[in-house]
Parts: structure tokens; sequence; C-alpha cells
């Protein structure tokens, strides 16, 4: 939270806060914004955002964007993104985990083959990640079908984080009424899709 603050000092030094009414008017051709104009935005709704990040904003007179997803918000269920980064939090064995990963891919008629394939194409270290961390990622975001992919998770997040993934998501995300409060004190509220999904990775159809 102090990290926090200091980022809000930072930015009130060198840059003009401007309001989400600002940037639609700007984008539509209404208006000019101020020099080095800045737009606060947060996304997921995740409980931090009322807890902390609303009353600081309210203290200092700025306006954030916040976009949260749909399902966590009114279904109270875990997004699939933040469950995978929960189990890789939670694991101290990568090589397990991937283990169990694919075991399950079998079980779920992925082929050795197939799983081969997916290893040279996923397991490659990027910037921020190990190989390990990228395959899991990539695998449980985006390479298994979408059905096997929710399957997956679960079995994961049961093993690694919590057997009670709705407890979980309540400490961990913005209620309705949260959500309610943001509007209610001036802040912007935007949706952040239904489930979180990488729309790039969709098909026009499922998008």
């Amino acid at each position: 939270f102090e990290g926090f603050k200091r980022q809000l000092d930072y930015l009130e030094k060198h840059y003009n806060l401007i309001k989400a009414s600002q940037m639609i008017e700007y984008l539509r051709g209404g208006v000019r914004l101020p020099t080095n104009a800045c737009l606060l935005s947060f996304d997921d709704g995740y409980k931090d955002h009322i807890k902390y990040v609303l009353p600081e904003l309210m203290k200092r007179k700025i306006q954030g964007s916040f976009f949260p997803p749909v399902k966590s918000i009114v279904e109270r269920e875990m997004l699939e993104v933040n469950s995978i980064q929960f189990i890789l939090e939670s694991c101290s064995n990568y090589e397990i985990l991937i283990f169990q990963l694919n075991r399950c891919c079998l079980e779920n008629n992925i082929s050795q083959s197939q799983l081969d394939k997916f290893w040279r194409l996923y397991g490659v270290a990027s910037r921020f990640d190990t190989k390990e961390v990228m395959y899991v990622k990539n695998m449980l975001q985006h390479a298994l079908p979408a059905e096997t992919r929710s399957s997956i998770i679960k079995i994961l997040f049961e093993k690694y984080v919590s057997t009670d993934s709705k407890a979980f998501s309540e400490d961990l995300y913005l209620s309705v009424d949260d959500t309610r409060k943001l509007v209610e004190n001036d802040m912007y509220v935007g949706s952040h899709g239904y489930r979180h999904l990488w729309l790039n990775k969709e098909s026009k159809e499922s998008q």
C-alpha cells in the first residue's frame, strides 16, 4: 500500500490525471487532453480496490477507472486466469506440477505426441518466466480445449490452493455492492469482459 501511495505521488507530480469522461470525449473528437494526460485504470475487480484504492483516490480527489469481469463479481466464481496464478504461486515444484498437468491431459484424450509438440511450442522461457511456468500458463490459458482447460484448472486449484473456490473468490473479488460503491463515489466502472478470456485466441464466433 505504501508503494501504491508513492506511485500516486509520482503521477500527481509529473502528470495531469484525467477522468474517463475526458478520455471518452477526446476519442470522440470533442476535447483536447492536457499535456502529459494520465488515466488511472484498475483491472480484474479485486477486493483491494475497495479496501485500499478507493479511499486513497477519494482522499486525493482523483477518479479511477475500474474494469471488473462480470463472472467474478456477479457469480462469485474464480476467474481461470487468477486460478492459474494462484496454482503457480502455491506450487513449489514445477516439474511435479507439469507431470500432473500432463497426466490430466492424457486422461482427457490428449496424446503423448501432442504433449511433446506442446512442450516444444510453449516450453520456452520468456523475459519474465521460466520455460516451466510458460508451459503451464500457455496450456491452461489457451492451448488446450476450453472444457479440458477448465476441468484441469479445477483439479489443480483444489490440490494446491483451496478446496473451497467459492469462499476464496469471496475474499479475492469485489461484490456487486462494492462495485456500486465505486460508482457512487464518482469512479468510472466498465467491463473487462465476462470471464477474462484472451479474445485474440478465441474464434470470431466465441468472441
